[in-house]
């Protein structure tokens, strides 16, 4: 009898996980004798002696007869009949061939058709060693905003269990580690392909060698923000407007960010005495009517310690506006809870802007964690980075932009990749940019716009890099004559 290849292993569980918000079920033979299958509602069935497994541990291993494997994902639970996989399909190794681009079987995308939603199972990590673990996480904790925080991925010890390579072979991470940290919270490691150095979410969060060995002349603080610091952490650029740092820490760490710098402290900047002198500023400066709360991410800090900082800042008469810029709702969307909303809502008028970078970081979680904000009265907005091999193609940012309107998230800034040093390996040309935004301008609802700027230093502010400057040389839109020639 055949047991089932590791290809055709990973075809089966890149199917059943192509999809991100099926109904749990069951996968068994159509026939005794059949090359086909049958999805089986699991609700029908009674599940005895459920085991969780991670995605790595199922590769190249027997598992036990009569028993099955729990994947967890998102709100569901996808069960594989391990009795099937293992020695009940004789002809599993001989699968057929994938069907044409596009063709599903009733709800479910069929293999190979490269489905924008596919999810990664979720993974234990252990803290010591790193290696994936095979007891599972229960949803009670999977959805605890504080224990996605403790299991983050800090080492390069983690990062070659959860791609199953050899320590040794990540060695050139090492260094890069060392001078910029990495950190990613499981619930974003479930989104990704930890195997394909060219998964878009993966780009985003695992270090990179050439952070520290590529350069285009990149700088650690392209936009002169510690020059503009009247107080430690607090950001004066623009006259009516003020940006305050109350943190540095991040649940992920984004390897594009303009404030890579001030990973290496990795400690919290949120005391009280240190935003006080932030609030004594913004009191005594009346030309200031916005506060932008950030960081790092201001969500970590402790939720009195940000309630207490966002009333002191209503206090003043001056100020009129408040928002906040968090990474949360797509990093680490357990950390939206109705006491959150609850909290800043009393704080309004407040605006929430966050950063989806590309398509499939829009899931049901991320979705959840925005409509919990909008339910409480605060608009979310959205500022994208323009990221060389993440969303520097049309389809990409156009399927980026239309799951923003759906989820009621407002498209706000396309960003020009800031010259920060370690990031020069994200920057596309502008003329890309532009290109892109010339063919969205002319093809998708205005409502899934953003504008594309250049942030600048100095109080220069943001530059639009308009699609018409694309236009040809020596014409005008507004030109008659140029237009009858």
């Amino acid at each position: 009898m055949i047991k089932p290849s590791l290809e055709c292993m990973q075809k089966m569980i890149r199917t059943i996980l192509s999809r991100g918000r099926m109904e749990p079920f069951f996968l068994k033979p159509a026939g005794k004798n059949q090359n086909t299958l049958r999805l089986e509602d699991i609700k029908s069935v009674e599940t005895k002696q459920i085991i969780s497994c991670p995605f790595g541990a199922v590769h190249g291993k027997d598992l036990p007869l009569g028993r099955s494997v729990i994947f967890p994902l998102q709100r569901a639970e996808v069960v594989i009949e391990a009795a099937l996989l293992i020695n009940q399909f004789p002809l599993f190794s001989d699968f057929p061939a994938p069907p044409e681009e596009g063709k599903k079987i009733g709800r479910f995308r069929d293999f190979g058709c490269g489905d924008p939603s596919t999810r990664w199972p979720a993974m234990t990590l252990g803290k010591e060693t790193g290696d994936v673990s095979g007891k599972g996480v229960s949803g009670v904790d999977w959805n605890d905003w504080k224990w996605q925080f403790r299991n983050r991925i800090r080492s390069v010890r983690q990062l070659a269990s959860i791609q199953q390579r050899p320590l040794a072979s990540l060695a050139p991470c090492g260094p890069v580690l060392r001078t910029y940290p990495v950190a990613i919270t499981p619930y974003y490691m479930s989104l990704l392909d930890p195997a394909d150095e060219n998964d878009p979410l993966r780009r985003q969060c695992f270090p990179d060698p050439r952070e520290l060995t590529f350069s285009l002349g990149g700088v650690p603080d392209p936009l002169a923000e510690e020059r503009d610091m009247p107080v430690p952490g607090l950001i004066h650029r623009y006259p009516d407007r003020c940006l305050a740092i109350v943190t540095g820490i991040c649940a992920v760490y984004c390897r594009h960010c303009n404030r890579k710098r001030m990973w290496r402290a990795d400690k919290p900047g949120g005391t009280r005495e240190r935003l006080r002198a932030m609030v004594d500023h913004v009191a005594r400066t009346p030309a200031l009517r916005e506060v932008i709360v950030s960081g790092g991410d201001p969500l970590l800090i402790s939720e009195p310690l940000l309630d207490w900082f966002l009333g002191a800042l209503r206090a003043i008469p001056h100020v009129e506006v408040l928002r906040i810029g968090s990474r949360a709702p797509v990093t680490l969307p357990m950390r939206i809870t109705p006491e959150l909303c609850a909290m800043l809502k009393r704080h309004r008028p407040l605006w929430f802007n966050t950063q989806f970078n590309h398509r499939r970081e829009i899931t049901e979680e991320s979705t959840r964690a925005c409509e919990m904000l909008l339910a409480a009265g605060i608009p979310v907005g959205n500022q994208s980075v323009l990221l060389k091999g993440v969303n520097d193609d049309y389809d990409s940012m156009r399927e980026l932009l239309y799951g923003l309107e759906r989820i009621s998230v407002r498209p706000y800034y396309l960003f020009q990749c800031d010259p920060v040093q370690g990031t020069d390996h994200f920057r596309a040309e502008i003329r890309t940019g532009m290109e892109i935004m010339e063919r969205l301008w002319r093809n998708i609802s205005g409502l899934c716009l953003p504008r594309y700027v250049l942030d600048c230093p100095g109080g220069r502010g943001k530059i639009p890099l308009q699609p018409f400057s694309l236009l040809p040389e020596n014409k005008h839109c507004f030109d008659k004559t140029a237009q009858m020639d």
